[in-house]
């Protein structure tokens, strides 16, 4: 179909507005998209437990490269800085310095992502029932003597904490 000029002009200026407005939306959602999305994928845990270990400087892409390949399978540098953006992306790692020297460090503790992952189990699996989750880590069965002891023991130093 050929259109008139007029009309190819109405089209091309709601692609322009809705670019536009797809673009005021993307920065206004920016903030909500940085938020801490802890559901990590195997690989992408194994990245982050070699950036905790070598936090006290920071780590290079390098580094983390040479890293996962140590692992076994062979992965190119595109795909290692795929798993690095999207650890960017869930908002667990930070990245410092200029664009081709990025050293790259933990947004959070591993020890309080950890107590994040495990209270986000807690809650969807358990509905946030620690009662229940310890019933089925024990089969429904009743628990050891040893087992029950250990939990008493976390309990109280809980509640010392407190």
């Amino acid at each position: 179909y050929d259109f008139p000029m007029s009309m190819s002009i109405f089209f091309i200026d709601i692609v322009k507005k809705k670019f536009y407005y797809n673009s005021i939306i993307y920065n206004i959602n920016r903030k909500d998209r940085y938020k801490m999305n802890y559901d990590l994928k195997p690989k992408e845990y194994e990245i982050m437990k070699f950036i905790w270990e070598n936090t006290s400087e920071g780590v290079t892409f390098g580094e983390i490269h040479d890293y996962v390949n140590s692992l076994g399978k062979k992965e190119s540098r595109q795909r290692v800085n795929c798993f690095i953006q999207t650890l960017l992306y869930k908002g667990v790692l930070n990245a410092t310095g200029a664009e081709r020297h990025k050293i790259y460090i933990p947004a959070i503790s591993r020890k309080k992502y950890e107590q994040l992952v495990a209270t986000q189990l807690l809650n969807q699996l358990y509905g946030g029932s620690l009662k229940t989750f310890v019933s089925a880590l024990s089969g429904g069965d009743t628990l050891s003597d040893e087992d029950a002891k250990e939990l008493r023991k976390l309990l109280r130093e809980r509640n010392k904490k407190k």
